[in-house]
């Protein structure tokens, strides 16, 4: 139903940038006749925000390229920065359609090659983003294998036993992870009672700046709500 997609897809201040994304899944498929290709008769559309890189990722990002660049010219740092001007034309960095992997790719691209200003012009002059790109990517893994962990890990969270032995590998961070985690029932629940009390201190913070300020005879209504979102960042 393309009335309901709509609105959707013009929610600028929650649904926008890099990070959005729209796919298209056959559910249901009109049967074959003969040799023809099969036809759909029945797609689901799926609208979903795929997650906005943080700012300490795009730091990490850029601070990897630097060092990667350092590592290269070790006693020489600027030497890759003093080859011919054509070389920043010709080098080329591959991402995926994922917003979050673009931004972490310019921003590496941005560490690399020393450059200045803004990620959004390095994005779109410098990392490549087509067929090609896609290409390059692993093979995704299949339905059944991925429904099948999924299951396995449903299992283990919803498990009101400790975690022994339940990784059945060498590994020493999987097997320290799992030390830690102990029984994954409480471990939710201790997550979720943190959550709860981190959300009310935050409101009662509020509630207290918002009174602290109605107090003050010569602030007015729109100074309030300016001060109390001051240092917010926007989600689009």
């Amino acid at each position: 139903n393309t009335e309901m997609l709509i609105p959707v897809l013009t929610m600028k201040d929650r649904f926008s940038g890099f990070e959005r994304k729209v796919q298209l899944k056959a559910v249901k498929w009109k049967p074959q006749k003969d040799d023809q290709p099969r036809k759909v008769a029945q797609v689901l559309v799926v609208a979903k925000w795929g997650g906005e890189l943080t700012v300490r990722g795009v730091a990490q990002a850029t601070d990897l390229g630097r060092r990667l660049r350092v590592s290269l010219y070790p006693n020489d740092p600027t030497g890759l920065l003093r080859l011919h001007s054509s070389f920043r034309h010709d080098f080329k960095i591959y991402s995926s359609q994922e917003g979050r992997c673009q931004i972490t790719a310019a921003a590496f691209t941005k560490g690399f090659l020393d450059l200045e200003g803004d990620i959004i012009p390095i994005l779109v002059s410098l990392v490549t983003r087509d067929g090609f790109a896609t290409g390059l990517l692993d093979e995704p893994i299949p339905k059944k294998q991925r429904d099948a962990v999924k299951q396995r890990i449903e299992q283990l969270l919803l498990s009101s036993t400790l975690l022994t032995g339940e990784t059945d590998t060498p590994h020493p961070g999987l097997q320290e992870a799992e030390k830690r985690i102990g029984n994954p029932i409480n471990l939710l629940h201790n997550i979720r009672a943190l959550a709860a009390e981190y959300i009310a201190s935050i409101t009662a913070t509020k509630d207290q700046t918002r009174h602290e300020l109605s107090e003050e005879e010569d602030v007015c209504t729109l100074d309030i709500d300016e001060a109390l979102h001051e240092d917010a960042v926007p989600l689009g």
